[in-house]
Parts: structure tokens; C-alpha cells; sequence
């Protein structure tokens, strides 16, 4: 312990002897190795109580504001020629710390320049000297990205011109400080930003000016309808009060028929459709947007029956199918061939 005391005073006279008076060094450089350090001090005042540096040096300690009031946050508080130095926290507090008894100039620099300076401050040790500082060159904030008035925010609290469109969901823009940029002119993110509900183009039907041009859901129509396919046609829906109408001039899908239009609007023609005519002496089927019902061979078909080769007309029996001739139409018999009660004559059965 004595050992350690001996070394404290050794630092002491030291720094006395080439410094003219009592240094920082002093102040927690409880192994005298030059460096400041607060775990030192705080072992030396523990072993050593008033004995330690504080008894020997004194404190300035107080606020740098503005004529207003508000405190110079940021701002550098020295005294010159010494490693005293301090900077203003949020509530513009400083602390000079550790300075020996004396006469000191104070001086407060602000964003690289001189704001005050104080002449023959006193300081006594072992006391603290109550140093508050004001200035009169804080400024008034602008869109600079500066702080002007040295209060620890930049272009804070600024008020925008308004924007040129003032209609409609854009009531009340501004423009926006773009820091060195300075006042940044409207523009659509502008007014996006504003407002959630803008549109450059008007688009939507809620019953606002969206595109801020003193108009609301002006000309606003949509297409609507399940499809625009095949016969299938969109139709249109008008905006009326904030809300989209019924759906006019639409066309929908129809059973799809033999007529080479897609009906049904699925994109295919005339798939699966039924050309069946009833008759089985036909072949069915649908062909370039019709039905082709062709007649087989050996086969008449005559008011819409089916017959076949040489049948005769069941009402007629000097009539029969003869395709070769004519399969749409009776076909006279021989005259001469036999029928019921006579022979065939001119198509008809005459009695003998």
C-alpha cells in the first residue's frame, strides 16, 4: 500500500514538474503509464479516498443552448492547449473534467467553427465551476441536409410548399425535403406517398378523385363476362356512384351445334356434336361447319323411310326403290308386271 502511494505522488510531482501544474494525467492514470482510465481512478479513490486527484482538480460542467432555449446538441466544449474536452449529449449537458486550479478560456465549436468563447473561466480545485453557455448564431432549420439549429436532427420538422395538384385525394400534398437536394418537386411517388388512394390514371370505382384532376370515376368502364372465346363476346360495365353496374352486351356460351362456330366457348368447334337424321340408311356426320347425312349404298329413302333396293311402295305396289334410278323418288315397274288384280300400267295396277 505504502509502495502504491509512494508511485501516485511520484506521477503527481511529475506531471507538476513538466506541465507547470497538476495534469490530467492525473485523473485515473493511477499507474502513471499516460493513459486515462476509470477503473484506475476508481481503485485509487477506494484505497486513497480524498487523498486521490479529485481533491486536487476541479470540474466545469453545464449546458450550450440557443437563445430559444433549446440545447446545442453535438457541439465541442475545450479549453485550448489542454486534453480537456467534452461534447454536448441530447439536453446540451458538458463536463470538463480533471482540470487543475486556474484561469481557463472556454470555447465551444460548432460544425468546424468557433460559436463562443468564455475568457478566464476560474476554476478551484476540488469544486465544480457552473459554466452555462449561450449563443446567438443558431440557425433556423431549412432543407439543406444540415442542422442549422444544432439540435441533433436534420431538416426536421419542415413544412413543404403544397403540390400542384391539390384536387381530390391529393388535397394537401407538399413537397418533400430531399436533404442537400433541397425541396424536392412533386412527382408521382410524391403523391403515392401522400396518399394510398392515388392514381395517375384514374382506374378504380370507389367514388374518389384518384388521378386528382377534380373529376371522380370519370369515363370508367370495364370489360366483364365469363369469356371472349368462340361466340362467346365480353360485355361492359359502367362506374355509377362508386360502384361497377350490371353487365350490358355480354354474349354467353350455347350447347354446341354442327356449324363451325365453338358454341360453347371452349375453344374447339364443333367437337362432339350429334348430325344423326334418324335415318339408318344414312352415314352421319359434321363436316366445314355442317351436317353431311350421306345415303349408303342400295338404298332409297323416300318421304323419310328407308328402303332398300328393289322394295316396292307399300301403298303402290307398281312403285319400288330402284337407287340407280332415283333413290329419293318411286321408280315405276314395268308395265306389265304382275300386281294384285291385274298388271302394272304407267305406274299403277290396272284390272284385266
Amino acid at each position: 500500500m505504502k509502495k502504491a502511494f509512494l508511485l501516485v505522488i511520484l506521477c503527481a510531482v511529475l506531471s507538476f514538474t513538466l506541465h507547470g501544474r497538476l495534469q490530467a494525467q492525473c485523473y485515473g492514470d493511477f499507474n502513471c503509464d499516460g493513459v486515462v482510465d476509470g477503473a484506475d481512478l476508481a481503485l485509487f479513490a477506494d484505497s486513497y479516498g480524498s487523498i486521490g486527484c479529485s481533491s486536487w482538480l476541479g470540474k466545469i460542467e453545464g449546458t450550450v443552448q440557443c437563445e430559444s432555449g433549446d440545447p446545442v446538441v453535438g457541439a465541442t466544449v475545450y479549453i485550448p492547449g489542454d486534453s480537456f474536452v467534452s461534447i454536448t449529449d441530447d439536453d446540451g449537458l458538458y463536463l470538463l473534467r480533471a482540470v487543475p486550479d486556474g484561469l481557463y478560456n472556454v470555447i465551444v465549436r460548432m460544425q468546424g467553427r468557433e460559436i463562443v468563447r468564455h475568457v478566464d473561466v476560474e476554476v478551484v480545485a476540488g469544486t465544480t465551476t457552473l459554466l452555462d453557455i449561450t449563443t446567438n448564431l443558431c440557425g433556423e432549420e431549412v432543407c439543406d441536409g444540415v442542422d442549422n439549429d444544432w439540435d441533433g436532427a436534420i431538416d426536421e420538422d419542415l413544412v413543404g410548399e403544397l403540390c400542384e395538384l391539390q384536387a381530390g385525394v391529393c388535397a394537401g400534398s407538399q413537397k418533400i425535403c430531399g436533404g442537400l437536394a433541397g425541396w424536392l418537386p412533386c412527382s408521382l411517388t410524391t403523391y403515392m406517398a401522400y396518399s394510398p388512394h392515388y392514381e395517375q390514371t384514374e382506374i378504380t370505382c370507389d367514388g374518389l378523385d384518384n388521378d386528382c384532376d377534380g373529376l371522380t370515376d370519370e369515363n370508367l368502364d370495364r370489360a366483364c363476362g365469363a369469356s371472349s372465346i368462340g361466340q362467346c363476346e365480353l360485355g361492359t360495365q359502367t362506374c355509377v356512384d362508386g360502384q361497377w353496374g350490371v353487365c350490358e352486351g355480354e354474349i354467353g356460351p350455347s350447347a354446341e351445334v354442327c356449324d363451325g362456330i365453338d358454341n360453347d366457348c371452349d375453344g374447339s368447334t364443333d367437337e362432339e356434336v350429334s348430325c344423326d337424321d334418324g335415318l339408318s340408311c344414312t352415314t352421319d356426320s359434321c363436316d366445314s361447319g355442317g351436317c353431311n347425312n350421306v345415303l349408303n349404298q342400295g338404298f332409297c329413302v323416300i318421304n323419310g323411310s328407308c328402303y332398300s333396293d328393289g322394295a316396292l311402295n307399300p301403298q303402290n305396289e307398281c312403285e319400288f326403290c330402284e337407287p340407280s334410278t332415283d333413290p329419293y323418288s318411286w321408280t315405276h315397274r314395268p308395265d306389265g308386271s304382275g300386281c294384285t288384280g291385274g298388271t302394272c300400267s304407267g305406274g299403277t295396277c290396272q284390272a284385266p
